[in-house]
């Protein structure tokens, strides 16, 4: 492929090519922590929490413990791997790098989401919505690209260049996908863009731009498509809950 020369040239650069020995022998543990951080979102997108009245018995608790759990872990590998700002994607330095090709990919999704939403023909926007969706922007963003692309990236220094940067970027995706099941019309949206969005931070590593497109095409899937069948971008038991409403 293309990419292949560019990511070696840039991963060299980094050093991501050059692991550690102690990295190397402890593969095993970035998988559990993969696990574990996969485990505690789905099971806390499944806790029955939602407009529940004995909720602060112990679902909001549990739901709060598995967060911090995840939080927990996804530091404790940043610390393990002693993860440097480059490799997030938080370096400033990396911050002019490929937006013009996620701008043109944010572009021609906003004209099919326009065609899908004149289709649909339910616009509607909570201005409210858009406040809390910046924080969960973040946070989705932060596990998929510096957490689990990253990760399953790194487990694949025994692979070819580009076999290991497309298994990173296909499992990255897959599980993005899967996490927002059961609302199988937000899976399908989300495959095109967790494709996109992964394989970009591979290439640039450049996280503001990838944020930047997914806080665009979010905002306008819920304009164009949230009252229709996206279920106002609800997954987990919430979206549960609405599709057995309808």
């Amino acid at each position: 492929m293309r990419y292949s020369a560019r990511m070696n040239a840039s991963f060299a650069a980094a050093n991501f090519d050059t692991p550690s020995p102690r990295f190397l022998k402890s593969r095993w543990v970035s998988v559990a922590e993969v696990v574990i951080v996969l485990a505690a979102l789905v099971a806390s997108q499944w806790i029955p929490w939602e407009n529940i009245a004995h909720d602060v018995t112990w679902r909001r608790p549990l739901r709060t413990g598995l967060m911090a759990l995840l939080v927990i872990v996804i530091v404790y590998s940043f610390v393990r791997r002693a993860e440097r700002l480059e490799h997030m994607g938080l370096s400033p330095r990396q911050w002019r790098q490929g937006w013009g090709g996620m701008a043109l990919y944010t572009l021609v999704s906003l004209i099919v989401l326009a065609g899908l939403g004149y289709w649909a023909g339910r616009p509607g926007l909570d201005i409210a919505w858009v406040g809390q969706y910046l924080g969960g922007l973040l946070g989705q963003q932060l596990a998929l690209q510096c957490f689990l692309n990253n990760r399953i990236f790194y487990m694949g220094q025994d692979l070819p260049p580009t076999r290991r940067i497309t298994l990173a970027v296909l499992l990255s995706t897959l599980a993005f996908a899967l996490l927002h099941t059961p609302n199988w019309w937000l899976v399908a949206l989300v495959i095109p863009s967790g494709l996109v969005w992964t394989l970009h931070f591979r290439l640039h590593r450049n996280l503001p731009a990838v944020l930047a497109s997914h806080l665009i095409l979010g905002t306008a899937t819920m304009l164009l498509l949230g009252q229709g069948p996206l279920l106002r971008l609800r997954v987990g038991w919430p979206a549960w809950e609405l599709m057995r409403g309808q």
